[in-house]
């Protein structure tokens, strides 16, 4: 019985250490896209030569951090568990572009001005780039920490199996090793 607490103490602690590595890893993505912006941020604001007080700037950061955190939560973009990379790739990228669009539309009518935003090509850019890389690592990062167990998949059928197997990519994705 000793024996058997020891190893689920163990076991624990390595499940703990992998969700800190996972949430970590996520953590870094969301400030990272933060960076992103407040590098565009800053460009637009210089590009103008708009001057305002270091805690509205603050503010507009913050403004950024809490929508793009709350979207992404809303269209699961940090879920690395469940989805595709092209899926997160896609959900952070939309939650990126809605999060700028709303902090400089909340700007732009507290500042009662609208300016072109140049840098926004730029901000795009790069925080795409940025989607793309974390959502490969991530996914890496998960199948390495996680590896893939096997399954049995039973039919009564013959014919259900094979049309299974009809499935694009069916045999490439999964290792059939024995049909009965």
């Amino acid at each position: 019985m000793w024996k058997k607490r020891e190893w689920n103490k163990k076991k624990m602690k390595s499940e703990l250490r992998k969700t800190l590595i996972i949430r970590s890893f996520k953590l870094v993505h969301l400030l990272a896209s933060v960076g992103v912006f407040v590098l565009s941020w800053t460009l637009f604001v210089n590009h103008y030569g708009i001057q305002s007080p270091k805690r509205y700037v603050l503010l507009v950061y913050a403004m950024y951090t809490l929508a793009f955190a709350y979207l992404s939560r809303v269209f699961n973009a940090y879920l690395i568990e469940y989805a595709k990379p092209g899926d997160i790739i896609l959900s952070l990228s939309l939650a990126a572009i809605i999060s700028g669009a709303v902090v400089y539309m909340a700007v732009s009518i507290a500042w009662n001005q609208w300016h072109i935003p140049v840098v926004g090509p730029l901000y795009l850019a790069l925080q795409i780039l940025l989607n793309i890389v974390w959502a490969k690592l991530g996914n890496r990062l998960y199948y390495k920490l996680y590896t893939i167990s096997s399954a049995v998949v039973v039919y009564r059928k013959q014919a259900d199996l094979k049309r299974l197997k009809d499935i694009e990519r069916f045999d490439k994705k999964f290792d059939i090793t024995k049909t009965l």
